[in-house]
């Protein structure tokens, strides 16, 4: 059990908060990758464009589009309720899905240029600690595929899958505690690093970024 493994190793009781839950993510970009770049170079001021829906991957129930704009160490997530049928109407053009006046216009005018790159998805558990300081996700059964623009929704339900093995542990804290998490990072067996399910997918599948 993945709950009495994360109590054996870390220096706080977690408890877990949720059912573990299939997630999926279709991640949006340019046709140079420009996002992922933006992303790997570490530029301060960058953002993602991603697809959210938990569930069965085919049937893409309640989506929901996610912009995570990261000024520094500063991030914000802006969030939109699409509809199915609508996605389907656009063929995932997202500009034709939104209102972008809360949007800055730097990011605006990236979303006439993106398209459906590649769709995620994998398990995840939820845990906390009882204090509530920190978070914990365990992501696994992880795997990915290339979109084809033609028609995106055939594509999400048809398309040959790429496994990627590897789990994924993800800690997560306000910045107010950030000097304290050395306490949990330093009970893991393993090195911690930066990590982005997009950037892993796109490296392999063949899709070399920069």
């Amino acid at each position: 059990d993945s709950l009495d493994y994360f109590k054996y190793l870390f220096p706080y009781d977690f408890k877990e908060l949720y059912e573990p839950r299939i997630v999926n993510s279709i991640y949006f970009d340019t046709e140079n990758l420009y996002l992922a770049n933006q992303n790997n170079e570490g530029i301060k001021n960058r953002f993602k464009v991603r697809i959210r829906y938990y569930g069965n991957h085919s049937i893409l129930n309640d989506p929901i589009l996610e912009i995570k704009l990261k000024k520094g160490q500063i991030g914000k997530k802006f969030r939109f309720s699409l509809e199915r049928k609508d996605l389907i109407k656009y063929n995932f053009q997202i500009i034709n899905l939104i209102n972008t006046d809360k949007l800055p216009i730097f990011i605006s005018d990236i979303l006439l240029q993106v398209k459906p790159i590649v769709s995620i998805k994998y398990l995840r558990n939820y845990y906390s600690a009882i204090n509530k300081k920190y978070r914990l996700t365990f992501d696994r059964n992880i795997s990915f595929k290339i979109l084809n623009n033609a028609n995106i929704m055939e594509s999400i339900e048809r398309n040959a899958e790429f496994n990627y093995f590897n789990q994924i542990l993800e800690i997560k804290y306000s910045k107010l505690i950030e000097l304290n998490s050395s306490l949990i990072s330093g009970s893991l067996p393993v090195r911690l690093s930066n990590c982005s399910k997009y950037i892993i997918a796109l490296n392999s599948l063949g899709m070399n970024i920069i």
